[in-house]
């Protein structure tokens, strides 16, 4: 199968898998403790009025790696979770709740609305008090210069995929502009605003360059003050041109260590908010409430079929069928702390506005039925053909529990039916390298993310064949429909039911299994408040703070 070389947008994409692999690697430093609650909430916070917030205010949270990049759209400000890192000194036109559906902003536009169906046109009316740090205007000449960045080849940026949609930008005065796509898009909330301003995205070499030691303008209620690698520290303040509602905190501090150091910060009363080890803790921390909520992260198997048994359908099908949702999402207690939550469907995750699961359960004696239709000849304990047995090839990343724990699961199920599973450990630097990219495998684990604006990203799973997010060997035409139609429908009501007949063609092609969604765990000192782990909801920094009782302390 030929690929060819992608642009840096596709290559952003596959540093995107990069990231949600690295959470596959780290997946046992998430903290065990509380209860195993199954559903899973969206959001896990203490909910509290601007009118009951103490004075206290300082947030001091622990993270592992410190970051080495500092612009949120760039390939290695991703993978250095500079996007998270910078959350209070960012913002947009657009705020996600807690079930992905989305608001408006009113700090930065006054509104945002379809003005044309034919083509695709968003007017967005800008805030005009909004300024990013410095003090210049958020202007429509940000948001032309932001997309002409975001598709021109010389800058390493990770852009959401809907941007390649974007025909043009047309700026109908300073603070009000015209997204015209090229064809419609359903993503289309996740392209219409300015991450950067135009001194950053003006040219490649500042983009590409100038954010290692220090952060891109804010436009937030918090600008980046300190980056210090030899105290392994990063602080914000509050942003003194800020124009909405005034923060609670005056300070957040990012520390990073090892997440033994990390605990022992925790209990020394030097961090608020911290991930901590597994195997450090089954409860938190002294001080510490352990709060559990769903991410937008899950784990899934993907198959290839490009070769071998699995070019067949029902092969696939077959496979599909003899993995068990419920067990992958208890095993995750193993490896996480917290039971996860069973997820059939590719686009919407469990929860989320117009999610409607497939109901799909294991079934081994059907899963015997299409391998026997497939022409395979099943016994108690070999599925064979031509006296040869059915084996099919599983890598994973060497000395990492959780592929380890997920690969023995999938050869335990699959051995029901007859299927052996040969696991083969691979170096953790070369596994996407020289296994996934290039096709090498049968079976392959890992976490895929999803996101409020996941129909784009998730179509690039799928088709073309020659897509670089593309794993599986296949890309149908049905597939593809499916998605394109979901995707260029605008009525949500319409939409929802278009996404739903994706996932029923996504779970016929059997290419990418979904298992569960893992769970997103922090230990958080009593008394924060309006923090705390989100699937999807936008944490409003200018409510994060403490309650009174602790701010009496």
């Amino acid at each position: 199968m030929t690929r060819s070389t992608p642009g840096p947008l596709v290559r952003a994409r596959r540093f995107a898998f990069v990231a949600s692999f690295a959470l596959v690697l780290s997946a046992c430093s998430l903290l065990s403790g509380g209860d195993d609650d199954e559903s899973l909430p969206l959001t896990d916070y203490v909910k509290t009025s601007p009118s009951e917030l103490g004075s206290k205010s300082v947030l001091r949270l622990g993270e592992v790696v410190f970051p080495t990049n500092l612009n949120p759209v760039h390939v290695d400000g991703i993978l250095a979770e500079a996007p998270k890192l910078l959350e209070p000194s960012m913002g947009s036109a657009v705020r996600v709740l807690a079930d992905g559906r989305w608001e408006v902003n009113q700090d930065y536009a006054k509104s945002v609305s379809v003005v044309d169906a034919k083509p695709l046109t968003i007017e967005v009316v800008l805030e005009p008090q909004a300024v990013w740090q410095g003090g210049a205007s958020i202007t429509s000449a940000d948001m032309v210069s932001f997309v002409k960045a975001m598709k021109d080849k010389r800058y390493h940026a990770s852009g959401h995929p809907a941007i390649n949609d974007i025909d043009k930008v047309v700026a109908k005065s300073k603070f009000t502009y015209h997204v015209v796509f090229k064809r419609l898009n359903a993503d289309w909330p996740a392209a219409i605003y300015p991450t950067l301003p135009e001194a950053v995205t003006a040219k490649p070499e500042v983009f590409n360059t100038a954010y290692t030691t220090r952060a891109v303008p804010s436009n937030g209620p918090f600008v980046v003050t300190k980056v210090d690698p030899t105290t392994n520290t990063l602080r914000l303040d509050r942003n003194p041109l800020w124009w909405g509602k005034k923060p609670a905190l005056k300070t957040i501090e990012w520390r990073f260590a090892e997440s033994s150091v990390l605990k022992q910060a925790f209990e020394l009363g030097e961090l608020d908010v911290a991930h901590l080890e597994q195997a450090d803790a089954k409860s938190g921390p002294a001080g510490g409430v352990v709060r559990v909520s769903a991410s937008t992260s899950w784990i899934q198997v993907t198959l290839n079929g490009g070769r071998g048994a699995l070019a067949d359908a029902k092969v696939r099908q077959a496979v599909s069928l003899a993995i068990s949702r419920t067990a992958f999402a208890e095993g995750l207690r193993e490896t996480v702390g917290h039971v996860g939550r069973e997820m059939d469907t590719v686009v919407l995750m469990p929860g989320q506005h117009g999610h409607q699961p497939l109901g799909t359960k294991q079934d081994v004696e059907k899963a015997k039925s299409l391998l026997k239709e497939a022409g395979w000849n099943v016994g108690d304990k070999q599925t064979t053909k031509k006296g040869q047995q059915l084996t099919l090839t599983l890598p994973i990343p060497k000395g990492h529990a959780s592929s380890q724990a997920r690969a023995k699961l999938i050869g335990s199920q699959l051995k029901q039916i007859g299927i052996a599973v040969n696991v083969q450990e691979v170096p953790a630097d070369t596994f996407h390298s020289s296994r996934v990219i290039p096709l090498d495998f049968d079976l392959v684990t890992f976490v895929r993310t999803g996101s409020a604006f996941n129909l784009t990203p998730s179509r690039s799973w799928f088709t073309p064949l020659d897509s670089p997010d593309n794993f599986t060997g296949k890309a149908s035409k049905a597939t593809s429909q499916a998605f394109d139609s979901a995707i260029r429908t605008l009525d949500e009501e319409k939409r929802m039911d278009a996404i739903h007949q994706v996932g029923i063609v996504a779970n016929n092609q059997a290419s990418i299994i979904p298992l569960a969604v893992v769970p997103n765990v922090l230990v958080v000192r009593e008394g924060v408040v309006n923090f705390g782990p989100t699937q999807f909801e936008d944490i409003d920094w200018t409510q994060v703070g403490w309650d009174k009782k602790s701010s009496d302390k």
